[in-house]
C-alpha cells in the first residue's frame, strides 16, 4: 500500500501531552458505525510517532469503511429480499 501525504496536524489533536486522532465518519457509515466522530488516543507524546500512528490508523479506517460500504452494497443489491446479506 502506497504511503498517503496528510497535511502536517490534520487529523491530531493534543490534550495534555499525548496526541489523539480525530476523524469524522462519513455521513452514509454513521449508523453502521454508531458514531460520527472516531477519536482515539495515539498513546504517544512525540508529534512524529503521532504522525505516523496516524496515518496508520487512516489506512485502517479507509478499509474498514470501504469494507462497509461493500457489505451494504450487498444488502441492498441481494439481502434485502430475504433480510440476510448476500454471499
Amino acid at each position: 500500500m502506497g504511503t498517503m501525504e496528510v497535511p502536517s496536524q490534520q487529523h491530531l489533536q493534543r490534550r495534555g501531552k499525548v496526541w489523539y486522532f480525530r476523524r469524522r465518519v462519513p455521513q452514509d457509515l454513521i449508523s453502521a458505525v454508531g458514531r460520527e466522530t472516531v477519536f482515539e488516543s495515539l498513546k504517544t507524546v512525540d508529534l512524529n510517532e503521532a504522525k505516523q500512528r496516524r496515518n496508520v490508523r487512516l489506512c485502517q479506517l479507509d478499509a474498514e469503511w470501504a469494507a462497509l460500504r461493500e457489505q451494504q452494497l450487498k444488502f441492498v443489491n441481494g439481502g434485502a429480499k430475504t433480510g440476510h446479506l448476500a454471499a
